[in-house]
């Protein structure tokens, strides 16, 4: 759905930005994902099994219970590793140019609103703390493993403190790719460890790694509301204050 523009006018600021030269890459890339698992589901219907979990726990519960199921379904890092970092490519190379279009009121997708305010909110409240380090910050942001850190307001934070495009990206992704490595390295050394005292002890990693994401994410959400209750009652405190002034002054 396009915003406040005509169809003509949104086209043409689109056209050969380098935000729709990032959206048709990630158009291209998900079509090529979404291929080659259909194909996989013809060939192999136990690693479409895999492969389809491994990217639905990613998208929903993030890096390290993607990577936990398919080290836990005894894949190895040839493709665990590959398959997450593409997924985390796609998810990137979509989510920055919709991101962007959105900031500037160009192009308003309902589905994504609440998804992409939420990661607004997140990516301007550690904007001037990454803008301090520049390029290095931003790194070390999608890298470490921390509740609203990674790739999504990784992009969010390039876009706000001014990098270029292709600056963005190519931190963003490098930092991806980093963190992804360091998650496959433990998970699978601990998986493999665990897995001699029970062959449930993998799936419980799991069950664990989704438990602390979904409880993370409840906590994130409640103390949002009560950041949001205190701006309101401050916004209402405010509204007060003048019109008793403006009271007053009469």
């Amino acid at each position: 759905m396009v915003s406040k523009k005509n169809d003509n006018d949104f086209w043409t600021q689109l056209h050969n930005t380098p935000e729709s030269r990032f959206l048709a890459a990630g158009l291209i890339a998900a079509t090529i994902g979404i291929t080659v698992l259909a194909l996989s589901w013809l060939w192999t219907p136990e690693k479409f099994q895999v492969l389809v979990a491994m990217t639905a726990t990613n998208i929903i519960f993030g890096r390290a219970a993607g990577l936990s199921v398919g080290y836990s379904m005894n894949f190895g890092h040839s493709i665990v590793l590959p398959v997450n970092m593409i997924i985390e490519t796609i998810l990137v190379l979509l989510f920055y140019p919709l991101f962007v279009l959105s900031w500037n009121r160009l192009l308003v997708i309902p589905a994504l609103k609440k998804i992409i305010g939420r990661i607004s909110k997140a990516a301007e409240a550690h904007q001037e703390k990454i803008r301090k380090f520049g390029i290095l910050g931003l790194f070390l942001f999608v890298w470490s493993p921390f509740w609203m850190t990674g790739p999504m307001v990784g992009c969010a934070i390039g876009y706000l403190i001014g990098l270029s495009p292709i600056f963005t990206m190519t931190v963003v992704l490098s930092g991806t790719y980093l963190a992804i490595t360091c998650w496959a390295f433990l998970l699978y050394e601990l998986q493999d460890h665990i897995a001699k005292a029970s062959p449930f002890a993998p799936f419980i990693l799991l069950s664990i790694i989704m438990c602390v994401v979904l409880g993370s994410k409840i906590v994130y959400g409640f103390r949002e509301k009560k950041r949001e209750k205190k701006r309101e009652k401050k916004v209402k405190n405010v509204s007060k204050n003048k019109q008793q002034s403006a009271g007053n002054t009469k």
